[in-house]
């Protein structure tokens, strides 16, 4: 891997969150940012509850269907039922520990949000911690637009001398990628 792959995505990251006039451009309906957090279609929680998987580490199953009153327990199978909805959706995360233990490869169009409460409410106020391996998200080849808001990641050390450690990875990706109020702590 060049340092050309590692540092340009990264670059592309922090150029892609503002309009030109310098203001925020969140898609339609998307959670806001901290700490706003409003419900602007009346649906009672902040976002679009019908374009969303919700995971809940402590209320979860991921044998459910992924609704506000039925969540999933892992990140994993909440990704797994967003990437494969039509259209897309994205995955909103309770607030909670959740461990993961290889490489998150989040498919493109898929976008992750956090400091949700969980069952029943889903209002924004919790950490919602992500410990995962190096790197614990690995974005590639996503020509979609990507959110990872409300988050705290992280990476895993490295066991060997001379690898770093990441805890996201954007390769090869037209984006645009957006990582706001997320807090990334590399082994």
């Amino acid at each position: 891997m060049t340092l050309r792959t590692l540092f340009l995505p990264l670059l592309l990251i922090l150029i892609v969150g503002a309009h030109a006039s310098g203001q925020v451009c969140p898609g339609p309906d998307a959670p806001d940012l901290h700490p706003h957090f409003q419900d602007t279609n009346g649906d009672g929680i902040d976002g679009d509850s019908s374009r969303a998987i919700f995971v809940s580490a402590v209320d979860g199953n991921d044998a459910n269907p992924g609704t506000m009153g039925q969540p999933v327990q892992t990140i994993e199978q909440g990704i797994l039922l967003a990437s494969n909805a039509v259209p897309i959706r994205d995955v909103y995360v309770a607030g909670g520990t959740y461990n993961i233990p290889s490489t998150i490869d989040l498919p493109p169009g898929v976008s992750i949000y956090g400091r949700f409460s969980g069952v029943p409410l889903w209002q924004r106020n919790d950490i919602t911690h992500i410990y995962g391996a190096s790197p614990a998200f690995l974005i590639n080849n996503s020509a979609l637009e990507m959110h990872l808001e409300g988050l705290t990641i992280s990476s895993a050390d490295m066991t060997l001398p001379g690898p770093s450690s990441y805890g996201i990875v954007v390769d090869n990706s037209a984006g645009p990628i957006y990582v706001r109020d997320t807090k990334i702590i590399a082994g």
